[in-house]
């Protein structure tokens, strides 16, 4: 395999991981939102769903998960990740077809876009982590108004 073979690769899976990574986030938001219909339970309109996030981009999605989580290391850390993506989406095809780009620009490439894949991949785990968090802290609310409902004896 030639550098710019490993450079390519290198990007492939840089990108794929970014699309995970928007995938995730996509799915933080579609949780998040359920949750807050199920716990207002009709009382109040919410009319985001995931439908809403289907079509944004990273940093939108971002700054969608920055308003509905507590975490802001973790939304700054996926902040600093976009630059990397766009400018990695941006100079790939140059690098891969301009012949002028040398060798040890290649290399510092390959090894920029795996270090942030594995970034990418270690932000994946906590944005998972987060989901569940918010799926399990509907699930002890509604559990909660259950209990209540059960308990409370009927006029």
């Amino acid at each position: 395999m030639t550098l710019r073979q490993h450079y390519q690769t290198s990007v492939m899976n840089a990108l794929g991981g970014y699309q995970l990574l928007e995938e995730a986030l996509k799915t933080y938001l579609g949780i998040y939102y359920d949750a807050i219909r199920t716990i207002l339970a009709g009382r109040l309109h919410c009319g985001f769903s995931l439908e809403d996030f289907s079509n944004l981009p990273l940093g939108k999605l971002c700054n969608a998960f920055a308003k509905t989580s507590t975490n802001d290391a973790l939304a700054n850390e996926i902040r600093a990740l976009i630059a990397h993506r766009n400018h990695m989406a941006h100079q790939s095809l140059s690098y891969m077809y301009d012949l002028s780009v040398q060798d040890s620009q290649l290399v510092q490439a390959v090894n920029n876009n795996l270090e942030m894949t594995k970034r990418v991949s270690d932000i994946l785990g906590r944005v998972h982590a987060a989901s569940v968090e918010v799926h399990q802290t509907m699930e002890g609310v509604v559990a909660a108004h259950l209990a209540l409902v059960a308990s409370t004896p009927e006029p």
